[in-house]
C-alpha cells in the first residue's frame, strides 16, 4: 500500500528506518522502505547498506541532487502511495504511519503534508539562525498551513499518489539546495492537484550551523532566479513567493537599484551578525532580499523585473 521513500546523503538512517519498519510491521499493511543513496561517502554507505539489508537500498554512482533523486523512487518502488521522508528527520509519534493511513482512508486526498517541528530548546548560537527560522516560519499547525496549502508545502514529509507523481515531478534541473519544493508545489497548483495538510510532523533535529545555512540560502536565492526562467516569469508564481513579490514591488517603484547599493555596503555587517548568532529574522529577510537583488544584477540575461510582470 505504501512505499516509504528516503533519499539519503551522508546521514546515518538506522534509527529512522528502524522506527518506520516497526510501525509498518505493527499496522500489518503492505509496505516497503526504499532508500536511495545520493552517492554518500564510503563510511555512510557501509552503515546504511547494513541497516537496509531487509529493505531496498540503491546506491547511485553519481550525485543527482535533491530534486533528481526524488524522481527516481517510482522506478524502485511498487505501491500506489509514495511517502517521502527526509533522511535527517526524527519520528516523534508512534502513530506516524497510522495518521497518514487514516487520512487516506477518510479523505482520499492526492497529496498529504504532515509538517515539521523543531525543538523548544534553542541550540548554541552557532546554529541559532536555522533553528529560529524553522521554528517561526516552517513549524505551523495544520489549519494554518491548510489556509495556504501550496505556500506551506515541504518535501521533507509528504505522501503522494503514484499516479499524480507520474504526472508531476520535481524539476531535476535544480541540482543544488533551494526552492525545489516551491517549484514542485507550483506544478501541483497548475495541475489542479489539491494538498491536504494534517498534524503529523517530523522533528527536524539536524540544524545547520549559521555559516552553512547562509551559504545554502545564497544558493537557494540563486536557484530562484533560475526558476524564473524555467517558468517564464509567471506572474502568479511571483506573487505567491513572498521574496519575489516584495522585490518586484520594490522594482516597480524603481527602488531596487538603491536597495542593492545600500545592501552591498551593509552586507558584511549583516552577514557578520547572522553568522555570530544574532538570529533576527527581519535582518535575515533583508539579507535574502539583498542577495536576490545581487543575483538579478549579475544575470545580464534578466530584464528589469518591472518589464516582465
Amino acid at each position: 500500500m505504501i512505499s516509504i521513500c528516503i533519499p539519503v546523503y551522508n546521514v546515518n538512517v538506522e534509527q529512522l528506518v528502524n522506527d518506520l519498519s516497526r510501525q509498518g510491521d505493527r499496522l500489518r499493511i503492505p509496505y516497503e522502505i526504499v532508500v536511495i543513496d545520493d552517492f554518500s561517502s564510503g563510511e555512510t554507505r557501509k552503515v546504511n547498506k547494513r541497516v537496509c539489508e531487509n529493505h531496498k537500498y540503491i546506491l547511485l554512482e553519481k550525485n543527482r541532487g535533491r530534486a533528481g533523486i526524488r524522481n527516481l523512487f517510482p522506478e524502485y518502488s511498487q505501491y500506489g502511495k509514495l511517502l517521502f521522508v527526509d533522511c535527517d528527520s526524527t519520528i516523534i509519534s508512534e502513530d506516524y504511519l497510522k495518521n497518514y493511513l487514516d487520512t487516506i482512508r477518510e479523505l482520499k486526498p492526492d497529496v498529504i503534508c504532515g509538517g515539521s517541528l523543531y525543538r523548544d530548546q534553542p541550540p548554541g548560537r552557532n546554529k541559532r539562525l536555522r533553528w529560529k527560522y524553522g521554528r517561526e516560519k516552517e513549524s505551523r499547525v495544520h489549519y494554518i498551513r491548510q489556509k495556504y496549502p501550496y505556500t506551506y508545502f515541504t518535501g521533507n514529509n509528504f505522501i503522494i499518489d503514484r499516479k499524480i507523481f507520474d504526472r508531476v515531478r520535481f524539476d531535476d534541473r535544480i541540482t543544488e539546495y533551494g526552492y525545489e519544493d516551491t517549484l514542485f508545489a507550483w506544478e501541483l497548483y497548475k495541475n489542479g492537484v489539491k494538498i491536504c495538510h494534517i498534524e503529523n510532523p517530523l522533528l527536524n533535529d539536524h540544524t545547520d550551523d549559521n555559516i552553512v545555512y547562509l551559504k545554502k540560502t545564497e544558493q537557494a536565492v540563486s536557484n530562484l532566479v533560475k526558476i524564473l526562467y524555467y517558468i517564464e516569469f509567471d506572474k502568479t508564481f511571483i506573487r505567491k513567493v513572498t521574496i519575489l513579490d516584495f522585490y518586484y514591488k520594490l522594482s516597480a517603484v524603481r527602488m531596487s537599484a538603491i536597495f542593492r547599493i545600500f545592501f552591498l555596503i551593509l552586507r558584511p555587517v549583516i552577514r557578520y551578525m547572522l553568522v555570530k548568532g544574532f538570529a533576527s529574522l527581519p535582518l535575515f529577510d533583508i539579507y535574502k532580499l539583498g542577495m536576490l537583488s545581487v543575483n538579478f544584477r549579475k544575470d545580464r540575461g534578466v530584464h528589469e523585473p518591472w518589464s516582465n510582470i
